[in-house]
């Protein structure tokens, strides 16, 4: 009895974390705000944390902030993340990331972008992955309730992977990193449909390519509060042995926005 507790908590953790399957890529553009001719600080924070207690002690801790900071023609974004669900010394899910971006409007419907980011996943045996790159962010269609952008720009990845335990794996690739990000609203302004497709091939070898797609669908409930379903597929190609290559997540979350 004092087992089926222990892993019906885990199960209970491991969904009621929003991004307990937290992907090797990190999906910024339905992170992004979507105001125009607007200046100041925007964002979100939450912050979550559990303890249960039987044969077994059940810890989960997650936190999520993003701040944003418009000005002019310049955008500073700042996303951090955090989850952890632990049962003794075992830890079930272990990941976290850190991304900075700045994009300039260069013209009308064309912006360059910069942006670096750290990041660790214990499930993949991923223990560090900090990047940087820059290139150009287009706005190929707008319309009343319709909006299509694409990205290009090149990536600098400095990589940390455990092969076998306490083995490490030191390596460093360059790829070019594309996206195509869609978002609709087909029923009214408190419905979004959004999509982002990314494509990151190394530049030597074309074959050797990291894919994410994210479908996401949000309710706006207030002015300030939202309800969202995620779904996340990745493909990595260069992940370790017994790592699978293909994973997928659904998420459910409610979020608060300032």
């Amino acid at each position: 009895m004092g087992n089926l507790i222990f892993y019906s908590a885990i199960v209970l953790l491991f969904f009621l974390n929003s991004n307990s399957l937290q992907a090797q890529i990190v999906n910024i553009e339905n992170k992004r705000s979507s105001l125009a001719d607007t200046s100041g600080v925007f964002g979100y924070f939450s912050v979550g944390a559990n303890f249960i207690k039987n044969t077994k002690s059940i810890t989960s801790i997650s936190g999520d902030i993003r701040i944003e900071y418009l000005r002019k023609k310049s955008r500073f974004l700042s996303l951090t993340n955090y989850n952890l669900i632990r049962a003794n010394n075992d830890r079930f899910i272990d990941n976290g990331f850190s991304h900075l971006r700045y994009n300039y409007e260069v013209r009308k419907r064309l912006e360059y972008e910069f942006f670096t980011q750290a990041q660790f996943n214990n499930q993949i045996r991923l223990k560090l992955r900090a990047l940087a790159g820059t290139g150009i962010r287009f706005q190929l269609y707008q319309a009343e309730k319709q909006e299509v952008y694409l990205g290009l720009s090149y990536m600098y990845e400095y990589n940390e992977i455990e092969i076998v335990s306490e083995v490490i794996s030191f390596f460093s690739d360059n790829r070019m990193n594309t996206y195509l990000s869609a978002s609709i609203k087909p029923f009214s302004e408190n419905v979004t449909i959004t999509n982002t497709t990314y494509y990151q091939p190394l530049l030597t070898d074309f074959s050797e390519v990291r894919l994410s797609s994210q479908t996401t669908l949000t309710f706006v409930l207030t002015k300030h509060l939202r309800f969202s379903t995620i779904f996340s597929i990745t493909n990595d190609t260069r992940v370790p042995e017994n790592v699978p290559a293909t994973y997928y997540s659904v998420r459910n979350g409610i979020r608060w926005d300032f």
